[in-house]
């Protein structure tokens, strides 16, 4: 345990000031005349002046390199954070190190010693050891946590310690580490939640060490399937504060539309829906001038829909309109209104809002163009708002930069050879290789000094341990680390624990009186081919749909071609052209597809390309389809109804009446139905509105169908093999999709002409298309009776489903031959 000297000045973590001052105020009561600081932080409080911001440095040394010639390699940087950051980085150094020559050797060395030479007058503020000698330091009273240290904080430590400062000590003995290895990544936390319940560990005594910050989401789950407490050193960010800030500022930089879109987006997520679609597909067009006009791709409600939706977001947008007045000189305006946007800010929000007004305010007058935004916009791209713990609760999670000897059991989790020790060496323009020819301190001499700062910490936790797995969330293969095997001596010792919390399979059952009151109300049941289709396809899909009536929502913001424009087409090339199928030509086919197009043009003017596109390609596959109309015309002297067959038929199952309606297939947005009639039994009196001869489909959805290029002869002492033309198999495919354009028939039995022949064999009659799916619809309502709605589905009925991520892991997919 630590003991905490009186009147001292204590140095450590900022993530690890919480935990200080609470062993202080468990130790002293109170935590009077104690003070706590970071290294930085104390460093900078010792000087007369504070240095200037990050961003105020940044934004100096942009300006100083505006005198960089355009020949330097590095002038497209000028205003890059990252490469500012770099240099700045450097110049730091080189001020700690007194570092003033730099290697010329190179074209990069010359032409970076050109862009040092113009930063060597920006102001750094970095206190140097001349500056601490100079004034009085209390360094008896200093006490420094030992956690593993940057680089750069090492070298005031050592300043500090040179003079007098002291390390904590831990005066608990420490055990030798426990060093465990485990299956998975997964598996580690469970050992730690295990051993903590099992050993009845105060929760407040446990620290856990994450190698990989990104497991701490998986350890929070199982902490929480335990419900053993814990604490996040590093708290997620959920401010919006910097998102708003970011949209504003763009917009401020570059008014144009996508930047506006971003910035109501941002400021006001909810409301301004509806002005983004509408700006995102009709900017520029005044729908309210446009009259209607009838056509097969947009329906008469659905534009009277567009023409509202146009008059909200114009309202909307005349009542924000000063946003579209703003310039770079409304920040302030800009800040107002995120205050306005957010009427019940958290602490976080607050803390963000000060740091990005009070890092704004430090470079204002910096900003006299809009371009000059850019670096202050990339400087909170890359800033974090998230915040250390503001209160302490049971099992404190951190990383390895917080591993200390605060509590006494310490678990480290993950550091496996992929990232331990993971020791730190420069990268980019400053590399290991440019400061290997300067003055700075060698490689091998500082990564010795991290090793040996990453093993003295570990050695000083009184009681660690160590658990590796042996591979990660995907099952990739993880080594242990060498040097970590080297330290403790020993390899790891494997733990298999079972999973308690192992994944579940959610369950879908219904009981008797629900499944009667949600499919069998008052003793009645109305039922459609589509829907048993769904639950063919999967019983859960449907009880979400017609059960719980769970529907997706529809989106009108778009056109979409479906059968609707075959059937227009083929109405109006019959009606205006007063022409048999055979004598449409294609042009005539384009021409009244584009005419179908037209409405759609006036009100999508930037989209005339990609619909002039549309109007070639379905041009093309509506005269293709009509080949197959001309055999029902020109050889069968049959004629085709554009009417749907609807079934309505009622029969008993178990007192309850069921209702079967609808069309007898499956729908389809692409399909268009016909009646097949014979024109001759229409003259003589006899003709059957309902059902007619069948029901033939077409559909614009094109079907590739294979095709033999040659015919091959063998019955002749040489075989010989014949070229099948083009129009052979044309013929050939117009024949195929005749025959599998019928989805019922009642054909004569004495059909005469052999392609009937092939559709009364193929092809269900009306009775049993009736009769098969009348034994579906008693199936399915059997199950239903009994609740049985599990998500045992059809192959790929999953890829589309709007419900998957109701039924997650629960679903399986049926065996060929499977009962739905």
């Amino acid at each position: 345990m630590i003991q905490i000297p009186d009147e001292s000045i204590l140095l450590a973590p900022g993530a690890l000031h919480l935990s200080l001052y609470d062993m202080v105020h468990r130790q002293k009561g109170n935590c009077l005349n104690i003070q706590i600081f970071s290294v930085e932080t104390y460093i900078r409080t010792l000087l007369p002046q504070a240095g200037p911001s990050e961003i105020e440095t940044l934004y100096a040394c942009q300006a100083a390199l505006r005198a960089l010639p355009e020949t330097n390699s590095f002038s497209a940087s000028r205003a890059d954070l990252d490469f500012l950051k770099a240099c700045v980085r450097f110049l730091k150094l080189a001020a700690l190190y007194g570092i003033e020559r730099f290697p010329e050797t190179t074209r990069k060395e010359r032409d970076l010693n050109e862009v040092l030479t113009l930063l060597g007058p920006v102001p750094l503020g970095v206190p140097t050891r001349a500056d601490l000698e100079a004034i009085d330091v209390p360094y008896t009273k200093i006490f420094i946590l030992p956690t593993e240290w940057t680089f750069e904080q090492s070298y005031w430590i050592d300043f500090l310690l040179a003079h007098g400062a002291r390390l904590l000590e831990n005066e608990t003995k420490s055990e030798p580490p426990v060093y465990l290895s485990c299956a998975n990544a997964r598996k580690q936390m469970e050992i730690v939640a295990d051993r903590i319940l099992e050993r009845h560990l105060p929760a407040t005594d446990v620290f856990v060490a994450l190698a990989d910050p990104g497991d701490q989401e998986v350890l929070a789950q199982i902490f929480d399937a335990h419900r053993i407490p814990y604490t996040l050193l590093r708290q997620p960010q959920t401010t919006t504060v910097p998102d708003r800030f970011l949209a504003g500022l763009r917009y401020l930089r570059q008014p144009d539309k996508e930047t506006y879109l971003a910035l109501i987006q941002a400021l006001y997520p909810e409301e301004s829906a509806p002005v983004v679609r509408y700006l995102n597909h009709f900017d520029g067009i005044e729908l309210d001038a446009i009259p209607y006009e009838d056509n097969a791709l947009i329906s008469e409600r659905r534009y009277l829909t567009w023409q509202q939706e146009e008059l909200d977001a114009k309202a909307w947008m005349e009542s924000h309109r000063a946003l579209q007045a703003w310039t770079r000189h409304d920040v302030e305006a800009l800040a107002a209104e995120i205050q306005a946007t957010i009427p019940e800010p958290t602490e976080e929000d607050l803390n963000a809002f000060d740091t990005i007004v009070q890092n704004y305010a430090s470079i204002a007058s910096q900003i006299e163009t809009g371009d000059d935004f850019s670096l202050f916009i990339q400087f909170l791209e890359r800033a974090s708002f998230a915040q250390t713990a503001q209160s302490l609760s049971g099992v404190l999670v951190g990383t390895r930069q917080e591993i200390s000897p605060l509590r006494p059991t310490t678990f480290f989790l993950g550091a496996h050879a992929k990232v331990f020790p993971a020791l730190s060496m420069y990268s980019g323009i400053f590399d290991e290789s440019f400061l290997a020819h300067t003055t700075f301190p060698p490689l091998k001499e500082r990564l010795n000094k991290q090793r040996q700062a990453i093993f003295s910490t570990l050695g000083a936790c009184a009681e660690l341990t160590i658990i590796v797995p042996q591979s990660d969330y995907a099952g990739k293969s993880l080594e242990a680390s060498a040097e970590l095997e080297s330290w403790v001596a020993k390899r790891p010792t494997f733990v298999n624990i079972p999973d308690v919390f192992a994944t579940t399979v959610p369950g879908f059952d219904l009981d008797a009186g629900q499944a009667q009151s949600l499919f069998f109300k008052n003793g009645r049941h109305t039922t459609t081919f589509s829907k048993v289709s769904t639950f063919e396809q999967c019983p859960l899909r449907y009880y979400l749909r017609y059960g719980l009536a769970l529907n997706r929502p529809k989106t009108q913001d778009d056109i979409r071609v479906d059968g609707g424009l075959l059937s227009r087409v083929l109405q109006r090339a019959r009606t205006l052209r007063n022409a048999t199928f055979a004598e449409l030509t294609r042009d005539q086919i384009r021409s009244l597809v584009a005419e179908e197009f037209a409405f759609a043009k006036k009100i999508f003017p930037s989209r005339t390309a990609a619909f002039d596109s549309l109007i070639v390609e379905y041009g093309a596959r509506i005269h293709d389809l009509i080949s197959t109309l001309e055999i029902f015309e020109d050889r069968l002297h049959l004629a085709l109804l554009n009417k749907e067959y609807e079934l309505d038929q009622g029969f008993g199952w178990k007192d309850v009446s069921v209702e079967m309606k609808g069309p007898i297939e499956k729908y389809d947005p692409m399909k268009v139905s016909f009646l097949v009639v014979d024109p001759a039994l229409e003259e003589a009196g006899i003709f059957d509105d309902k059902g007619g001869l069948g029901v033939f489909d077409l559909s614009l959805k094109q079907h590739a169908v294979p095709q033999s290029a040659f015919k091959v002869n063998y019955r002749t002492t040489q075989p010989d093999a014949i070229e099948i033309s083009e129009t052979q198999k044309n013929d050939e495919v117009s024949l195929q999709r005749f025959v599998d354009g019928w989805a019922v028939q009642d054909l004569p039995p004495a059909a005469q002409d052999p392609l009937l022949e092939k559709v009364l064999k193929k092809v269900p009659t009306y009775a049993e298309k009736e009769e098969k799916m009348q034994s579906k619809v008693e199936q399915a309502l059997e199950r239903l009776a009994q609740g049985d709605i599990l998500p045992v589905h059809e192959k790929s009925a999953c890829v589309y489903c709007p419900y998957k991520i109701i039924c997650r892991n629960g679903a399986s997919t049926k065996e060929k031959g499977e009962r739905a």
